[in-house]
């Protein structure tokens, strides 16, 4: 275990053992590398070795083989995300086929870019679709892309749609206008969710209370295999919960103190007693998303 310890929170304002972070625990997003032409990073057979034992591990510390909490089984997903992620089909649907018997929903987070690329795209796209292993797919359709994209983009949504694949659109306003996405039939009659990608940060914080780290809490593996409670955690050392060649009681999921500090989070958010810049001294690392969100907390 890492010294996740060394990040500034007050565990002893934590309640011991609650963890109510724990059903956050049970979705995780796996940050795909495909650069390089070095394929699928972390390799498909780590990923599924880690999945087992994690789930195994999950179902035990919830309680779910002694009957309690029979709810966390469901909505349990595994999250790809990366560039390219079509040229590598065949993993994702590896992954895929183990995932499904033990329970976990399969997404996948594709760049508009790939589904307007040549045939070979889109061959790959509808093999994937076909496979029946993939429960949603979300496409990020940048503000950068051309009006005469909208088409193609259309129907490739709707091929997807036509595949009975949720769909999720990262995409700003302006851009489904422009590109006709809010005109089309086919997906104004879908469920489609919308994320906005809108540039900029908002210049005043809501008067409605902000809600604390329970919202943001899922593992977070990336490239490395290092493995992370939250997004904006990714990449410092000090917060790594561990790596997947890990075993799962030598990290920090099995960790009573960081499984307490977790669930502080998750009840209270990061912690806004002590000043940011005081912080900023002690740990000057502390990524800005934990810094907006602590100022909305204390606004």
């Amino acid at each position: 275990m890492r010294e996740l310890s060394a990040v500034p929170y007050d565990l002893h304002r934590a309640a011991p053992l609650r963890c109510g972070a724990l059903p956050h625990m049970r979705s995780a997003v796996i940050m795909v590398d495909t650069a390089g032409g070095s394929g699928f990073n972390p390799a498909p057979d780590r990923c599924i070795d880690w999945i087992e034992r994690y789930s195994a591990w999950f179902l035990d510390r919830a309680g779910i083989g002694s009957g309690r909490a029979a709810h966390l089984l469901y909505d349990r997903e595994i999250a790809l995300i990366g560039d390219r992620l079509l040229s590598c089909r065949k993993e994702i649907e590896r992954l895929g086929r183990r995932l499904k018997p033990l329970g976990f929903a399969l997404s996948v987070t594709l760049d508009a870019a790939e589904l307007l690329e040549q045939h070979e795209q889109h061959e790959q796209l509808a093999l994937l679709l076909s496979s029946g292993l993939v429960t949603s797919l979300g496409v990020v359709i940048p503000q950068a892309i051309p009006d005469r994209a909208g088409p193609p983009l259309l129907t490739a949504l709707a091929q997807i749609l036509d595949a009975n694949v949720n769909l999720g659109l990262i995409v700003d306003s302006a851009s489904c206008r422009r590109l006709g996405i809010y005109k089309s039939s086919r997906l104004s009659a879908a469920n489609v969710n919308f994320s906005s990608n809108e540039g900029g940060l908002v210049a005043h914080f809501s008067a409605t209370p902000v809600r604390q780290c329970y919202s943001r809490l899922r593992l977070y593996v990336d490239p490395a295999g290092d493995i992370f409670p939250c997004l904006g955690l990714v990449g410092i050392g000090e917060a790594s919960l561990g790596n997947i060649d890990d075993p799962l009681e030598a990290t920090g999921l099995d960790d009573a103190q960081v499984m307490d500090l977790l669930d502080h989070w998750h009840r209270h958010g990061p912690e806004v007693v002590i000043p940011i810049h005081a912080q900023r001294r002690v740990y000057p690392e502390l990524p800005a998303m934990c810094e907006l969100h602590r100022n909305a907390l204390g606004a």
